[in-house]
């Protein structure tokens, strides 16, 4: 995948040892994409190709692939039903395929995601305590999570979910 995505590798023969002379057509994510900094970071890519194509979203990733000839992308686990829709598949990394299970060991290209929101003078802070609570609560938000296969958070950083927030009790 470095290599592909550094550039260095430019057809399929290239990478499998054989005969196809089809191009290897890595899509990117844009600048600002969570999922790329950590596929850039767990595959130790130095720098992107300037050859590649870029998506500015995870739907947009998935059609390039879908629609080029010889494309391979990247995109969060979490759009795997989008995947499984385009008739994609997801390969498997280093031999293990992503999964719920996978994801709760040291799957290689696993990442975290962090919830952050912002309110302008408090207006909306109940709004804001509600969701989270449902998020934490196991039988609401946690089912929600797992309904998609993703792994839910049963741990919260800090001893109070409201620690930063010193206006909710």
């Amino acid at each position: 995948m470095q290599q592909i995505y550094q550039g260095t590798t430019k057809t399929w023969g290239d990478l499998l040892g054989c005969q196809s002379s089809t191009k290897v057509i890595p899509i990117n994510r844009e600048q600002n994409s969570g999922t790329r900094d950590v596929f850039q970071a767990k595959l130790q890519i130095k720098e992107f190709s300037s050859q590649l194509r870029t998506a500015n979203n995870t739907a947009a990733a998935i059609q390039e692939v879908k629609n080029v000839q010889g494309a391979i992308g990247y995109v969060s686990y979490g759009a795997k039903k989008l995947v499984s829709e385009a008739n994609l598949s997801i390969l498997k990394y280093k031999g293990i395929a992503a999964s719920p299970a996978t994801l709760q060991t040291d799957y290689g290209l696993k990442r975290y995601f962090e919830l952050t929101f912002r309110l302008k003078d408090n207006k909306n802070l109940s709004l804001v305590k509600d969701f989270l609570l449902f998020l934490k609560n196991k039988e609401k938000g946690q089912q929600a999570i797992q309904a998609d296969e993703l792994v839910p958070a049963w741990e919260w950083y800090g001893t109070n979910l409201f620690s930063d927030l010193p206006t909710l009790d």
